[in-house]
């Protein structure tokens, strides 16, 4: 069984569209029912979509009815750190969205970025990221530099280590001295962070914060009254 966006597809996604955080498309089963049924999932970008498709694939595998498919779809509001996604976050007189991802790997990242921008188009993003591992961010090193400039400003904190020891020339400041631009800024640490960020971003922005190490820590500090 095959599952996607292309014509060739047997479980086939089309007429995609994102309001704000949900997103509804239709869905071409060409190898259980023959039939074409709308679904709408709780999460942005091509990535959930694909996600879904693949569920939608198991369950028409095992007969689960296109009612019970719809349903449980709608329902879904996913695992934390999944695309958490706060609003109305005032601090310092600025209104943001704040979204926590556990994404890591450069490939997550530009998802999570390229979904926001469909979710939220008319706000400014601003990622704040903790690298996982040294190794990762060794062997994933173009990538991590070409992503972290998708967005309109990027916040680096220290590599989370995951017990692993430290590799020369492996660093968030390394990263930004190859970026070589003003718009991504080191933080030094969980303490200092929310109030650079709150002085290098406008109102009614994105603040989208990734990693899989300790960063959840700061999630639950900056999100809290």
């Amino acid at each position: 069984m095959t599952y996607g966006t292309s014509k060739e597809a047997q479980i086939r996604a089309i007429d995609i569209n994102h309001e704000g955080r949900k997103v509804k498309f239709k869905v071409i089963d060409k190898k259980y029912t023959k039939k074409r049924f709308t679904v709408s999932i709780n999460y942005p970008g091509d990535h959930f979509v694909r996600n879904s498709l693949a569920a939608i694939a198991v369950a028409l595998e095992y007969q689960v009815s296109i009612k019970d498919i719809k349903n449980a779809l709608s329902k879904f509001d996913g695992v934390g750190r999944r695309y958490d996604v706060y609003k109305n976050i005032n601090k310092n007189k600025k209104n943001l969205i704040v979204i926590d991802d556990y994404g890591h790997h450069p490939t997550e990242i530009e998802a999570v970025i390229k979904a926001t921008k469909k979710a939220f188009p008319r706000h400014e993003i601003n990622l704040v990221f903790q690298p996982h591992r040294y190794t990762r961010t060794r062997d994933c090193f173009d990538e991590l530099i070409r992503v972290l400039q998708l967005p309109n400003k990027t916040f680096l904190f220290d590599i989370y280590s995951a017990g692993e020891s430290k590799i020369n020339q492996i660093s968030s400041k390394n990263i930004i001295k190859k970026i070589k631009l003003k718009k991504v800024i080191y933080l030094n640490n969980f303490a200092d962070a929310e109030r650079t960020i709150l002085k290098k971003i406008n109102t009614n922005s994105i603040i989208l914060i990734m990693g899989a190490g300790n960063i959840s820590e700061f999630v639950r500090s900056f999100v809290k009254d």
